[in-house]
C-alpha cells in the first residue's frame, strides 16, 4: 500500500511532465576530469548550457557547490553555472533559477536532505517543468539515489531503509557506489519489499543516461552498472552486470 500511495502521489505531481527530458545518474566518487560524464549533459556538441547546481545533500555545501561548478566549467564549453541551496535561498529564487536552466545537478551527501527541503515544493515542480521542456537532471551519489518514487536511505541487506524519492524515474529503484560497497543484496531487498520492477546499481565514477521519452538507458563507462529485474512469481529473474561502455537497455514502461 505504501508503494502504491507513493506512485499515486508521483503521478498526480508529475502528470506527463517527465516524457521528454533525461536523467544522468552517477554512481558517486566522480573524477573531476571524467569528461564523458560531464559532457553527457550536452544534447549538441559544445552546447552552451545553463546549469543549476543544488548542493543540498552535502554536509559542506559551501565547498561541494563551488567545487562542482569548477568541474563543470573545466569539462564543458563555457557553461553558465548557478549554485543555489534551497536550505538558505528563498524558494522563489530557486524556482527562478531552475526555470531558466537547461540542466540541474544534485551533488552527493545525504539524499534525505534533498527530499526534506525539495519534495512537493515549487522547486520540485520546477524540476518536472525542466524535464518537460527536454532538460536534464543529473545526480551523483545521494543525487543518484533519490531519482525514483522510492529511494534507499541506508542499511544493508534485509535491514535496508527506504523513503519516498523525488519521482523522476517511476518504476525504477537506483543505488550508487554499487560494486565498491557490495550493495546488490540491499538493492534486491528494497525491490522485493516495494515490488519495484527494475533496479539499477551504478558504480563509482560511472553513469547511466536515461531518456525519459524513449525509456532507453545508456551506460557511460565500462563496468558502469548492474541491472536487476523483479518478478512476483520469480523474484530477481534477471541480474545482469553491464560491462561495456555505451550499452543501451530499454527500460520497461
Amino acid at each position: 500500500m505504501r508503494t502504491l500511495f507513493m506512485l499515486i502521489v508521483g503521478l498526480l505531481l508529475t502528470g506527463c511532465a517527465q516524457q521528454h527530458g533525461r536523467l544522468l545518474i552517477i554512481g558517486g566518487a566522480l573524477d573531476a576530469d571524467n569528461a564523458p560524464i560531464y559532457r553527457a549533459l550536452e544534447r549538441e556538441p559544445d552546447e552552451r548550457l545553463r546549469i543549476v547546481v543544488i548542493p543540498t545533500a552535502s554536509g559542506v555545501p559551501e565547498r561541494s557547490g563551488p567545487g562542482t561548478a569548477m568541474d563543470l566549467h573545466a569539462n564543458l564549453e563555457r557553461p553558465t553555472v548557478t549554485v543555489i541551496d534551497p536550505r538558505t535561498a528563498p524558494m522563489r529564487e530557486v524556482v527562478r533559477a531552475i526555470d531558466g536552466a537547461d540542466a540541474v545537478w544534485f551533488t552527493g551527501g545525504d539524499q534525505r536532505r534533498i527530499t526534506e527541503h525539495l519534495l512537493d515544493t515549487p522547486a520540485h515542480r520546477a524540476c518536472f517543468r525542466l524535464l518537460d521542456r527536454g532538460g536534464t537532471i543529473a545526480g551523483t551519489s545521494a543525487g543518484a539515489a533519490m531519482m525514483g518514487d522510492v529511494m534507499i536511505t541506508g542499511g544493508r541487506r534485509d535491514e535496508v531503509e527506504t523513503a519516498r524519492g523525488m519521482g523522476f524515474l517511476p518504476g525504477v529503484l537506483t543505488d550508487q557506489h554499487f560494486r565498491e560497497r557490495e550493495r546488490l543484496e540491499r538493492l534486491s531487498a528494497a525491490m522485493t519489499r516495494h515490488e519495484i520492477g527494475v533496479g539499477v546499481g551504478v558504480n563509482e565514477n560511472r553513469a547511466v543516461l536515461v531518456d525519459l521519452g524513449t525509456r532507453q538507458m545508456r551506460t557511460i563507462g565500462a563496468l558502469a552498472c548492474t541491472y536487476l529485474v523483479f518478478d512476483r512469481e520469480k523474484p530477481l529473474s534477471l541480474v545482469r552486470d553491464i560491462d561495456d561502455d555505451a550499452t543501451v537497455i530499454a527500460l520497461p514502461e
